[in-house]
């Protein structure tokens, strides 16, 4: 059985601050771009 999350409301882009979009995407960007040169092994998550 999986959770799903609560549905998106229609305005939620609208309240998003543009730099956390892009530091998002740097990071997506950065992350994918490991896997490429590196494999899974390159790429770890720390909290």
């Amino acid at each position: 059985m999986q959770n799903q999350a609560p549905p998106i409301p229609d305005d939620y882009d609208e309240d998003i601050d543009p730099r956390r979009t892009r530091s998002r995407n740097r990071l997506l960007d950065a992350a994918a771009n490991l896997l490429k040169t590196g494999g899974v092994e390159a790429v770890t998550i720390d909290a």
